[in-house]
């Protein structure tokens, strides 16, 4: 099949570039604040299948994750136990806003440096003050962000001549970016991804935990 040009709304395509996979956080408690936990279960969860099914991604050479605490104590233990580092990428911050909540911190307590495996060198591909610039409402706002990223991600992970097939990278997210990513990849068109969980959160049906592999070449 012909790959189709990139545009908005699409997603990006460029020949050799890395795999991308995205996870959704594991269980998380009753609130969807910056700082909400998982719970306990959600940290068996993160320890057990989800450590699991992640340790199966062949080449996985990068994580990313949103800012929010559970996304962060959804990757740690898989990152830990690889030698990895996580890099907080706010490209990937929940979507929109949490009720009563505005933009998400512009840097991490410094007691989470501590506790979690973070790569304090890379630099966000979406600064953290360009979400109260830009707003994180609309669809059409969550993908101006997600997109140029994946197609900078992709790039920089690229195959290399070394042979070995691509490598893969993987985004540690939210069920709304799930399922925007998810949704473009199946080629949805985007009015349908929208008015699909506008106002109703229960359309969105990503399972906490889940991982999926966005299959269209990126």
């Amino acid at each position: 099949a012909r790959a189709a040009p990139a545009r908005p709304g699409r997603m990006p395509r460029a020949a050799g570039g890395a795999r991308v996979w995205v996870l959704r956080h594991a269980e998380r408690g009753a609130g969807c604040g910056f700082a909400e936990p998982l719970t306990a279960a959600g940290r068996d969860q993160a320890a057990g299948s989800v450590r699991e099914a992640l340790s199966r991604v062949p080449r996985l050479r990068a994580v990313y994750a949103s800012p929010y605490l559970r996304c962060l104590e959804t990757a740690e233990p898989f990152v830990a136990a690889r030698g990895l580092l996580t890099r907080v990428e706010y490209s990937l911050c929940e979507h929109p806003d949490p009720p009563g909540e505005g933009p998400v911190p512009p840097a991490l307590p410094a007691e989470w440096a501590r506790e979690f495996s973070l790569d304090e060198g890379y630099c966000s591909n979406f600064p953290a003050r360009a979400l109260a610039l830009g707003g994180n409402a609309s669809g059409a706002q969550l993908r101006q962000r997600v997109l140029p990223f994946l197609r900078e991600v992709a790039s920089r992970h690229a195959a290399g001549g070394g042979g070995g097939g691509r490598p893969s990278v993987l985004l540690v997210t939210h069920q709304s970016v799930c399922h925007q990513l998810i949704g473009l990849d199946r080629g949805l068109d985007v009015r349908a991804l929208d008015a699909g969980y506008q106002g109703r959160p229960e359309a969105m049906d990503f399972p906490v935990g889940g991982l999926a592999e966005l299959k269209r070449p990126l």
